[in-house]
């Protein structure tokens, strides 16, 4: 006796009662319809868009074939320890002294020196920006506000790699790549103050910036939120042939929320243009990094996600700069995502809980105006 299935129908939700054969024959096409081609650098095969015969199952080149994987056969019983592996690499383009150290990544032959000094002005400014708001918080004068001390170099590196019409979804720390797009000072002031010149006429909490000018989607409180918001809109960018990226910024605290895991495989399978970004400054408030997860930081998920992934030093704005400018021209390109994790550090008031001895040490030495400077002198 055939077995029966129910299939429900999408347009008129009737039932169609099939025979175990065609049922069968409906869900092999589908599988092969399905399966899709996808290369890596090495250009292997993750799927293959070849139809399936029954003898390709037993075939005697004792390749593995299952769908959504790769790899080979192993008789090795082994399992993969990440305390083991060799850490991911973090590119860089200059070292602690300013000093570049492969010229064929020197920014000067992408950007004018005028440009790097504007670079500069616009870190510079946006350090006292933050210094005037946090000193006003401290007086009363405004409920609530975030400094972007000691991560200058992740806003404007990013910020002169992408085209201005590319839209962006920040978290709390972002406010460099509008000074960048030439967000007023007084259109900061008047978010931060919710005075009535402001755009959300004061029905934002303050650092809650949002600008359709300036393709800059309105800052939301809850973590990760943005995340798959910023998928959604990189869809649409891609179903519209639109010649632009959708860049999400985000701290490794939100990576450990659900919208993160979501935006990432939405993002993959949908092949979006999109650009993550993670600020990873190791404490999300007052949690340190060591007690949200046991990975090698944020990128060791990218590859698992299906996103082309690099590690990046977030203090060295022109590292910043080649990275997101190559991740850029991939992800529009090739309609691949990509996550770049940027290793820097938060000097702010969110730091309190961090050794005192270590904040001098990164304010002397490692935040990224610091480097800037030593590189123009």
């Amino acid at each position: 006796m055939a077995y029966l299935f129910r299939i429900i129908s999408k347009r008129r939700c009737s039932s169609t009662i099939l025979t175990h054969h065609r049922f069968d024959n409906i869900i092999n096409t589908q599988v092969n319809k399905s399966i899709k081609y996808y290369s890596d650098s090495q250009k292997q095969k993750i799927y293959d868009d070849t139809p399936m015969v029954d003898g390709d199952l037993l075939s005697d080149d004792d390749v593995p074939r299952f769908l959504g994987a790769k790899g080979s056969f192993t008789q090795k019983l082994e399992f993969i320890d990440p305390f083991e592996e060799t850490g991911i690499p973090i590119y860089r383009v200059m070292n602690r002294k300013g000093e570049i150290l492969d010229a064929a990544n020197d920014p000067i032959q992408k950007l004018s020196r005028e440009t790097i000094i504007e670079m500069y002005h616009k870190m510079t400014l946006l350090n006292q920006m933050d210094r005037i708001l946090y000193e006003s918080q401290r007086q009363g004068r405004i409920s609530f506000y975030m400094t972007n001390y000691g991560e200058e170099a992740t806003h404007i590196g990013t910020a002169a790699a992408l085209d201005n019409n590319d839209m962006v979804f920040g978290q709390y720390r972002e406010a460099g790549v509008l000074m960048w797009r030439n967000y007023p000072l007084e259109m900061f002031m008047d978010q931060c103050y919710g005075n009535r010149d402001d755009l959300s006429h004061g029905r934002q909490m303050p650092v809650h910036y949002g600008s359709s000018n300036h393709s800059f989607a309105t800052i939301s409180s809850p973590l990760a939120t943005q995340m798959p918001q910023a998928v959604g809109v990189a869809y649409a960018y891609k179903l519209s042939k639109r010649p632009n990226v959708v860049v999400c910024y985000f701290g490794e605290g939100a990576s450990s929320e659900g919208d993160c895991h979501a935006a990432m495989n939405f993002a993959a399978t949908l092949e979006c243009p999109i650009i993550f970004l993670c600020r990873n400054n190791g404490y999300a408030i007052s949690t340190p990094a060591k007690e949200q997860y046991r990975s090698d930081g944020v990128a060791a998920r990218g590859p698992a996600y299906g996103l082309l992934t690099i590690r990046v030093d977030g203090n060295d704005t022109f590292a910043m700069y080649n990275v997101t400018a190559a991740a850029r021209d991939r992800a529009l390109r090739e309609n691949r995502p990509v996550l770049i994790e940027a290793m820097t550090y938060r000097i702010g008031h969110h730091s309190q809980a961090m050794i005192h001895q270590l904040i001098d040490l990164w304010m002397k030495y490692l935040i990224g105006i610091k480097l800037i400077i030593r590189y123009l002198d």
